[in-house]
């Protein structure tokens, strides 16, 4: 799956937690096409494995930053994790924080480009900023959106071509 499909099923799946869609059943599994693929809910998230190899989402309250998230990309301090996904070397991290959007962009400017990532590009509109960045093999997308209370930071990062 490409990274640019791969970044907007995972922005649907995080504005679904967003909107309260991230209510879970008891834990199940499913499995589809001739068994090929299978999808497994759980009290944190859910599992999806097939050919093409494994995604893992979690969302709700218990999130934490996944163990290899990469050390280089920049985790808003003090910033509450709502969903994390992995798919082999591609990280989707949702993160919410009270601190103006405004002070959270110029820091992901300043600690992204501190730790060797180069802008690549910039789209700014009243309420939504989104930042783009290359390092060797690599991209990072920032996403970092306000409602005038919270601040959402969406966190894309892979290979470039994957």
């Amino acid at each position: 799956m490409s990274f640019a499909k791969w970044g907007a099923s995972l922005s649907l799946i995080a504005a679904l937690v967003a909107c309260g869609g991230g209510q879970r059943a008891a834990e199940k599994e499913k499995t589809d096409n001739g068994g090929q693929t299978s999808v497994r809910i759980t009290d944190k998230g859910f599992q999806i494995r097939s050919a093409d190899g494994e995604t893992t989402v979690d969302a709700g309250g218990a999130v934490t930053v996944d163990k290899d998230f990469p050390s280089d990309v920049l985790v808003y301090p003090g910033a509450k994790p709502v969903m994390q996904s992995r798919d082999e070397s591609k990280f989707t991290l949702v993160l919410t924080t009270k601190e103006n959007m405004a002070k959270v962009v110029e820091s992901y400017r300043e600690k992204m480009t501190a730790s060797g990532w180069q802008e690549s590009a910039k789209a700014d509109t009243p309420n939504n900023t989104m930042l783009q960045y290359k390092k060797d093999d690599r991209v990072a997308v920032v996403n970092v959106t306000s409602d005038g209370t919270d601040t959402q930071i969406m966190v894309f990062t892979g290979k470039e071509k994957d």
